[in-house]
Parts: structure tokens; C-alpha cells; sequence
């Protein structure tokens, strides 16, 4: 019940305060059915309703009248209100729910039309004359210093000792982590 209350609140675009006045009423109905007078209604003042939420009567009075113009509460004999039942609530969830229905319908439709749409990647090819032979591990590239050092996820499968003899460097050369060794490893199986 809880979902479906705030999904009639969203639909009907009450406000907080208007929620929480709704819920106030909801909480205050007399719902025993032994009581057929004021059974599934409640009978409150706007003052004892303020002193409650602890502020003006006139507000509640305003959220009071916006409820009953949105019809979720109705006005009863001797000054007491019912709240809209959970049978017209539930009507008017199924219209939220197909309204719901349809926007995920669209949201698939535009997932599948995604999966259509080309990816296009720019890539670079590498020059031939690029290689590094040096057993240093700072090197140039391009003007930049590029460290060499295998990465930290290598170095630590390596202390693992997990894969046997393999070295972090042996690891960076079989899935490089960055373009650098990328060119490294080109590099070295172009020889």
C-alpha cells in the first residue's frame, strides 16, 4: 500500500504537505466496521489538525480544500471526511501503471535502437620507425617521460606467486595496461 500511495501522490502532484495531510486523515479514519456511524471516515478540526503539524489553520485548511478539489477525500455529513478508497486508488494506479507500461516500452525500443547505431573508432596507426631498445626504464615518448614499471595489479598477481615463474613484466607484455607498452610490445615483435 505504501507504493501505491506515493504513486497516487506523484500522480496527482501533491505536495509535501498535502501528503502529509493525507496521510494524517488516512491515519486518523475510523475503520472499525462495528462502528457504523463514522466507519471509514474521520472527523477533525482544522486548529486540532495545525496544532498537530504545528502550523498555521489556514494551511491546513488551503491543503485540505486542495485534496477534496483533486478528489482524494470526500466531504461526509456533520463535518466529517472520508478518504477516496483503495478501489478508485487502484483504478487509478492501473492508468499509472499503463502510463508506466508505455514509457518502458520506449525505453526498450530506444535500448535496441542503440545496439543498432555503428561505433566508429578512430585509431591511430603506429609508425613503423617507433621502437625503444633502451634497458632504461624512464624513456622518452614524445617529449613526455613515461615510466616503464610494470602496473601495481601486475606487480601484485606477481608477488601472488600465483603464476608461477611469470613476471609482471611478462604480464605487461601479454596485456599491456597502457599505449606506451603497447609500443613496447610492438616494438619488440616487430624484431
Amino acid at each position: 500500500m505504501s507504493r501505491n500511495r506515493h504513486l497516487i501522490a506523484e500522480k496527482y502532484r501533491l505536495s509535501d504537505g498535502e501528503f502529509r495531510l493525507l496521510e494524517l486523515y488516512r491515519d486518523l479514519t475510523d475503520w472499525d466496521e462495528k462502528h457504523t456511524d463514522t466507519y471509514k471516515t474521520f472527523c477533525v478540526t482544522d486548529v486540532v489538525v495545525s496544532d498537530f503539524l504545528k502550523c498555521d489553520p489556514t494551511t491546513v485548511y488551503r491543503r485540505r480544500v486542495s485534496l477534496l478539489s483533486k478528489g482524494l477525500i470526500v466531504k461526509k455529513e456533520d463535518r466529517c471526511y472520508e478518504v477516496v478508497g483503495c478501489d478508485k486508488l487502484d483504478r487509478d494506479l492501473e492508468t499509472v501503471d499503463g502510463l508506466l507500461g508505455d514509457a518502458e516500452k520506449q525505453i526498450n525500443i530506444v535500448a535496441g535502437q542503440s545496439n543498432n547505431v555503428p561505433v566508429h573508432k578512430e585509431i591511430a596507426g603506429v609508425q613503423a620507425n617507433q621502437s625503444y631498445l633502451t634497458k632504461n626504464p624512464l624513456v622518452s615518448f614524445k617529449g613526455d617521460s613515461v615510466s616503464l614499471i610494470p602496473c601495481d595489479r601486475f606487480l601484485e598477481l606477481e608477488k601472488s606467486g600465483r603464476f608461477g615463474a611469470m613476471t609482471a613484466d611478462d604480464m605487461e607484455f601479454l596485456e599491456p595496461s597502457s599505449r606506451e607498452w603497447e609500443l613496447v610490445r610492438q616494438g619488440i615483435l616487430a624484431k
